[in-house]
């Protein structure tokens, strides 16, 4: 029921009315009289104003009528996630008359030429690539030779930092050998904090999929569906999660999507290469549209309540393996080989994505002691030797390990 506001002239009648009617002796209430300022000076202008702070506190109250950092306080009441403004982010191409190397921290600028327009300003990204190209330092820079694209951020938060392609040209401080800096795309996934009306679609769509599921039970979802029409499912799934909001990497849709949560599935389909995919689009899309439902009124999906959440194939990390295995005489040197071979396949199948489980802790790292007792355990092995890998594999989220190069070799012992 909506509240109705009394006006001052509405309180002040009704003061009078209560004294004309016998409340108290007293009934000299013309509009001069000493009783009728009275009552004006000491109660109705604190009545009103006590009338006029309550209407304040209801409108920065409800989601509806609330604006600016009230409305934002209204939505972290519930906990519904706000998106924060987004650094635009993408690539430039570094190219160098020598070889070089690029240290993250780095800025390039777009160059205006106008005198007027400031440029705008990038950072380059930390090199954490799984796959270190030749003459990577492991230092974070990005080794050039004679050209290379890295990645790179903007400085100033929001749509402030898109930039057209070719526009980012420059670098701010010199360095030597370095000849030309080019964006071949543009960046356009910086954007702003989102209007109120914005926000209180996105409490609207929080009310309407609190049917919908925890993190974790999403995940259990996920691992157990199976696509009806194809047969297609998730082999593992982890997950990758904000504080604030990120963008879906898509370059075929039709605009940013933003999302504050990425699940990361694998097929086991057998990529190879690191770096590709290793599930199929198909599967992708049917586990999409598990977790986004088809309508929030009546199918809000699994995805957690006012959570935007993407569905992401997880992408291959390809580790060689070369093992030297000392077998007994009894065993042929082939059998042992290929059965060294099969516990190496089925340690790595049975890895997972790397990131979050249903119980928040971390999977899916590559390790060498276990590799060893798997080997070690294969019947007729003696004692095993391994070349390569040498240590244990960090693998980063949302990459499964694999095996790549895969080198056996058995030597009997007498």
């Amino acid at each position: 029921m909506p509240l109705t506001i009394p006006s001052a002239r509405d309180i002040e009648n009704r003061i009078h009315f209560r004294l004309a009617g016998g409340i108290v002796p007293l009934t000299d209430l013309t509009l001069i009289a000493v009783l009728r300022q009275l009552v004006r000076a000491a109660f109705v202008e604190e009545f009103a104003s006590l009338w006029a702070g309550i209407a304040r506190a209801l409108d920065q109250w409800y989601v509806a009528t609330a604006t600016g950092a009230d409305l934002r306080r209204r939505l972290l009441d519930f906990d519904t996630p706000i998106p924060d403004p987004q650094n635009a982010y993408g690539r430039v191409v570094i190219t160098a008359s020598a070889p070089i190397d690029v240290p993250p921290g780095f800025i390039v600028r777009t160059n205006p030429q106008d005198g007027v327009t400031e440029a705008k300003r990038y950072t380059v990204r930390r090199n954490d690539s799984p796959d270190l190209t030749v003459g990577d330092l492991g230092d974070g820079s990005w080794h050039v030779d004679p050209s290379r694209a890295i990645d790179i951020v903007a400085v100033d938060p929001g749509a402030a930092g898109n930039a057209p392609s070719g526009t980012i040209n420059a670098a701010e401080a010199p360095l030597p050998n370095l000849t030309a800096v080019s964006n071949p795309a543009p960046l356009s996934n910086g954007f702003d904090s989102p209007p109120d009306d914005a926000l209180r679609q996105l409490f609207r769509d929080y009310l309407k999929s609190l049917a919908g599921s925890t993190r974790g039970a999403v995940l259990f979802q996920v691992l157990n569906f199976v696509d009806a029409t194809t047969g297609r499912r998730a082999s593992s799934a982890a997950l990758e999660e904000w504080g604030g909001q990120d963008l879906l990497d898509n370059p075929s849709a039709a605009a940013p999507r933003r999302v504050a949560l990425k699940i990361y599935v694998d097929e086991g389909n057998g990529a190879v290469a690191t770096g590709s995919a290793t599930a199929t689009a198909p599967l992708v899309a049917a586990l999409q549209r598990l977790v986004d439902g088809t309508d929030l009124d009546t199918d809000p999906g699994v995805r957690p309540a006012g959570t935007p959440t993407a569905v992401v194939a997880a992408r291959a990390l390809a580790i060689d393996v070369a093992v030297i295995v000392d077998i007994d005489a009894s065993t042929t040197s082939a059998l042992a080989i290929q059965e060294v071979r099969d516990a190496v396949a089925i340690y790595f199948a049975g890895l997972p994505v790397a990131g979050r489980t249903i119980a928040g802790d971390f999977q899916g790292q590559f390790s060498l002691p276990r590799l060893f007792r798997a080997v070690e355990d294969v019947p007729g092995v003696l004692r095993a030797t391994f070349l390569r890998p040498t240590s244990d594999r960090n693998v980063p989220i949302g990459y499964k390990a694999i095996v790549g190069d895969l080198a056996v070799t058995a030597n009997p012992v007498p």
